[in-house]
């Protein structure tokens, strides 16, 4: 797995990380993630949709029309991210891709909710595009600054309970890697605090059947982003160099984060594209992962 931070180019390796190496999970992000579902995606596909039917079957009633449509597009949209899928595989066939927020994220209403058995469905309806993935990202990312922490640890759990249970499907389950970000999805982008930290990166290697994590992002070359940043990761280091703090569901051995503690270099509180590089080598590099947990700075 290789190691980077991202700024208007690659990053300059740390001094005595290991050899790069081919990525071994490549999420794939859509603008949008929900665009294989009919159900989850917008108008303007419904639209373009029923157009379509309708020239391919003229005079048929609105009402089958409707559900040719929708059969169509379905079928269609899977095959496309199937295909896309297959093609990953095919040129790096150690990389083990998947789709980005697959399932489905939800944060109002999700999949503890009563409203889960109909998400659950949606979830089965997409059964191709998981067999066709390598490993399974689901999104963790925070969006309320301030939240209640039970509320986030809810989302956070019950979102990647959903992309577990789809992993064990398959024989042997297909990796599931929980897909964070340092910042808030909100207007203000602000820096996660010390609680929404904790929930989107170590609370999903406290659930049986994670693999895994993805730390996203890019402050661009920013000074002023790049030494909030390190101060973030400094905050919160005891997170990303030591093992959770709860067992892990179902009576699992609990994930460890880390063999050792990360070695943080001396230059990690200067704001400069190659000292978050050196912390993004110290926390993500391969040599420091047991085999059960994976790290992926992108």
């Amino acid at each position: 797995m290789r190691s980077r931070a991202r700024a208007g180019g690659r990053a300059k390796a740390a001094k005595g990380a290991r050899p790069a190496r081919p990525p071994r999970f490549v999420p794939l992000r859509r603008s949008d993630r929900r665009w294989a579902s009919w159900n989850q995606t917008s108008s303007l596909y419904h639209n373009a949709s029923i157009a379509l039917a309708a020239k391919q079957h003229p005079g048929m009633p609105p009402a089958q029309l409707l559900d040719a449509a929708i059969t169509d597009y379905n079928r269609a949209a899977q095959a496309f991210l199937v295909a896309t899928l297959d093609a990953v595989r095919d040129a790096c066939p150690s990389c083990k891709a998947g789709m980005y927020s697959y399932p489905v994220r939800y944060y109002w209403d999700g999949y503890c909710s009563p409203s889960g058995p109909g998400l659950r469905n949606i979830t089965d309806s997409v059964r191709d595009v998981f067999a066709a993935s390598g490993a399974i990202f689901p999104s963790v990312y925070q969006f309320y600054e301030g939240a209640e922490r039970t509320r986030n640890k809810q989302y956070v759990d019950c979102n990647v309970q959903e992309a577990v249970r789809a992993s064990r499907w398959f024989s042997p389950p297909k990796p599931v890697l929980s897909y964070g970000w340092p910042r808030y999805h909100s207007a203000e982008n602000n820096l996660l605090d010390a609680s929404d930290t904790d929930l989107e990166f170590a609370e999903p290697g406290c659930i049986a059947g994670v693999s895994g994590a993805v730390i996203w992002g890019s402050e661009g070359n920013n000074a002023t982003s790049l030494k909030a940043y390190a101060q973030w990761l400094r905050a919160n280091e005891q997170v990303f160099t030591h093992a959770p703090s709860q067992p892990a569901r179902s009576g699992a051995a609990p994930h460890r984060h880390w063999e050792r503690p990360a070695q943080l270099p001396a230059s990690y509180s200067e704001p400069s594209l190659e000292a978050v590089a050196e912390i993004a080598a110290a926390s993500a590099n391969g040599a420091a992962f047991p085999p059960q947990f994976e790290w992926c700075s992108l």
